[in-house]
């Protein structure tokens, strides 16, 4: 991975170093709204001009926010075919 000049920091160093707890709010709300991308691992989200984004350059072009409802949905059938199983 090619390295420049550090404009950002890794959303899992902010959370080690103890951030206050609005801060940590603050990344939740920001996180979970972002869209859904493949490989969505703590060091793959930065903290980069006041937002998170995703850097990870293999996946970042597709997202899966659309597959998010039907995933629910396939495993709430396999959750009831088990229990029936």
């Amino acid at each position: 991975v090619p390295f420049g000049e550090l404009r950002a920091v890794s959303l899992i160093a902010l959370l080690r170093m103890g951030v206050h707890t609005t801060h940590r709010r603050r990344f939740y709300k920001s996180f979970v709204a972002m869209p859904l991308f493949e490989d969505m691992a703590p060091w793959n989200i930065v903290f980069v001009a006041g937002k998170l984004a995703y850097i990870d350059q293999d996946t970042q072009d597709k997202t899966f926010d659309d597959a998010v409802p039907r995933a629910y949905q396939t495993m709430s059938a396999l959750m009831n075919y088990i229990r029936t199983v």
